[in-house]
């Protein structure tokens, strides 16, 4: 069992991720890392749930909350890859409650996408004659202004090549070794601003959610 109001940042990289504070919650299993697996995990809709509390209605909901978006434009994109061997990362300040967001991490054999969902499901069974789910995902992004400036972050590094080789009998090796993009830029931020603006941003997505759900009671 899990307190809520923790924050865990080994969930998905780049993200932090929580649950209501003074709640508890059961999850499968803690991995080393601090990798939390839940019983169902994405394909729990709370209808189990539902149905072994007695039919009473059970509301899961996820809200994302990306803080940066894509800066790179189409025309700087293509140019990098027209001189090839260059690694440049635009990062530009966007914080919104998202319909979807998505990055890629490291798996067994290749890159796998993780997609992340804002979503509040509300679910009710009994039995199979009674039983009913309504989904409520944001139509477009809710924008909070006025926390994070407006500029673009870049980081550029070149490969490293390898023009000549080296002659070993009739044959000729290149060779290059390994580079990895590391840096890290300062976003500033004001954390009183920004816990107002969040809270602001999720409140007003979660009252649309309910006002959608009590449309059909």
């Amino acid at each position: 069992m899990i307190n809520g109001g923790e924050p865990n940042k080994a969930q998905f990289p780049g993200y932090i991720t929580t649950a209501p504070s003074n709640t508890q919650f059961f999850i499968k299993k803690e991995t080393k890392s601090g990798k939390r697996k839940t019983k169902g995990g994405a394909f729990d809709n709370g209808m189990g749930t539902s149905k072994s509390l007695g039919g009473i209605i059970v509301a899961r909901v996820n809200v994302a909350i990306p803080f940066v978006e894509d800066g790179q434009s189409q025309g700087s994109r293509a140019l990098t890859k027209t001189f090839g061997g260059v690694a440049k990362v635009v990062a530009r300040p966007s914080l919104g409650v998202v319909n979807a967001t998505s990055f890629q991490v490291k798996g067994g054999f290749a890159q796998k996408t993780i997609i992340l969902n804002s979503n509040s499901l509300f679910a009710f069974k009994k039995g199979l004659k009674y039983q009913a789910t309504l989904n409520v995902v944001p139509k477009k992004t809710i924008a909070i202004d006025g926390v994070l400036e407006d500029k673009k972050y870049k980081a550029v590094k070149s490969a490293e090549q390898d023009l000549w080789g080296s002659d070993y009998g009739a044959i000729r090796v290149f060779s290059a070794s390994d580079v990895v993009l590391e840096k890290m830029q300062a976003v500033p931020c004001d954390p009183e601003v920004y816990k107002k603006g969040v809270m602001m941003g999720s409140s007003a997505y979660l009252n649309a959610s309910l006002d959608e759900f009590l449309k059909y009671q």
